[in-house]
């Protein structure tokens, strides 16, 4: 994970660059920063290091399933946090995500040697779904405050900072450790070894931008929507208007009316 973020980090401080040069964009202030650190720390670290942490108990089938139910987290979390409302066809979506996992879930269990540790691995990635959920949903307001371009290069920055930190305090590797390992992950090359991370770098990158990009169209359809008044009832703006006398339109004389 830490040489997945270095090689994104650059790319990630060519995008907040070239962000903060657009014109009219307006200088990040304390309360910024602090949101950007806290939604990297939740969103990309904190979130990504309990899916590894989980992996250790689990299969890679099973957490895959289990981690790709953070959608349905975030239409939940929208529901409970955002009053967002939550249409028949989301619930029966909800309804069997769960239902499926449920089914694979118990399968595991049958053939599980420790079921202990199939619920350990379980809770894990599902805390870290759980966590990614929870930063793209607090992740619109932030959005809306500094811009879809600058909000996940710094975010991605701040969680490599963190990833960093946690790699130099727990480093019992050597760089010569750290090659043999991934000799024997099967990249006998180190051309495949440095093209395989990059590979996951531009990964990263991918779903930092296109994340970033589904929460401001969420949540510029639900901002932006205009109400519509019931039917058979007036504005009020328009009875207003007719009240003091503004209404321009010409009325039919009362005889008129009445026949």
């Amino acid at each position: 994970l830490a040489l997945r973020m270095l090689y994104s980090a650059p790319f990630f401080i060519a995008m907040a660059w070239w962000a903060s040069r657009a014109p009219g964009t307006r200088r990040l202030t304390r309360a910024d920063w602090r949101s950007l650190a806290a939604l990297g720390f939740i969103g990309y670290y904190l979130a990504s290091l309990l899916d590894f942490m989980g992996l250790a108990y689990i299969t890679a089938a099973l957490e895959r399933l289990v981690l790709f139910l953070y959608p349905t987290m975030v239409v939940i979390l929208s529901a409970l946090v955002l009053r967002k409302p939550i249409t028949r066809r989301a619930v029966l979506a909800l309804l069997l995500s769960y239902g499926g996992i449920a089914v694979v879930f118990l399968r595991d269990l049958e053939t599980a040697a420790d079921p202990a540790a199939l619920w350990t691995g379980g809770a894990l990635v599902f805390g870290g779904a759980f966590l990614y959920a929870v930063y793209l949903v607090a992740a619109g307001g932030v959005i809306a405050r500094i811009g879809a371009m600058r909000f996940p290069s710094w975010a991605m920055l701040a969680s490599t900072v963190f990833v960093l930190l946690q790699f130099a305090m727990s480093m019992e590797m050597s760089a010569r450790d750290l090659y043999q390992t991934s000799l024997d992950s099967g990249a006998d090359d180190p051309l495949v070894f440095v093209l395989r991370n990059n590979h996951r770098g531009y990964v990263d990158i991918l779903r930092a931008i296109l994340g970033t990009s589904a929460v401001n169209r969420r949540e510029a359809s639900h901002g932006d929507r205009p109400r519509v008044p019931a039917p058979g009832r007036p504005r009020a703006g328009l009875r207003a208007q007719r009240r003091a006398g503004g209404d321009s339109r010409p009325r039919r004389p009362l005889r008129a009316r009445r026949a």
